[in-house]
């Protein structure tokens, strides 16, 4: 779990999330007691952001024909990971990019995620009295830049401590694996 305020980040990490966010919420009110940020931790709307680790989606590049339209390409991609991910179609939180390959045909980029933990882990932070709003993966970072409002460059930079931070966590055993 992350919080940030200006150039100054918090975090907490571990299994528990309702302990986690009681840990990071009374850093954040040691860290920063007066900010003006405070009523943002009492109003009874927090904007949230998940991050999950790349590896934990399942993710596969495939083809796209010219004359698909968005939903076309929803459906290919909805069925393509429901057949390898061995899920129905509607178990799926899916996205997806279409890029030019190197052929000069279209190709997809898709990452499916299994709607069930998504939907669990928003009922989890919504108890906790936050909204998900949004879920991405580590790779995606570009488009977290607006909902944190912050810039590119600033995103980047949290991203680097984070990935520090854990990666120091990790190898001292204190993030299970």
């Amino acid at each position: 779990m992350v919080v940030c305020q200006d150039q100054q980040v918090l975090t907490q990490t571990g299994a528990d999330l309702p302990q986690l966010m009681s840990q990071l919420l009374q850093a954040r009110a040691l860290a920063w007691p007066a900010s003006p940020s405070a009523r943002f931790f009492k109003a009874n709307f927090k904007p949230t952001a998940w991050v999950i680790p790349d590896s934990l989606y399942f993710t596969f590049e495939g083809a796209c024909l010219p004359n698909w339209g968005p939903h076309d390409i929803d459906a290919e991609c909805r069925l393509e990971a429901s057949a390898r991910m061995q899920l129905a179609p509607d178990q799926l939180a899916l996205d997806y990019k279409v890029h030019q390959s190197t052929h000069g045909g279209l190709q997809v980029t898709v990452w499916a995620y299994e709607q069930s933990k998504l939907t669990s882990r928003t009922l989890q932070m919504k108890n906790l009295g936050f909204d998900l709003q949004v879920f991405t993966a580590q790779s995606q970072v570009a488009g977290l830049a607006g909902f944190f409002r912050h810039s590119f460059k600033s995103q980047q930079d949290l991203q680097v401590r984070m990935s520090e931070q854990m990666a120091s966590f990790l190898s001292q055993g204190e993030v299970p694996c």
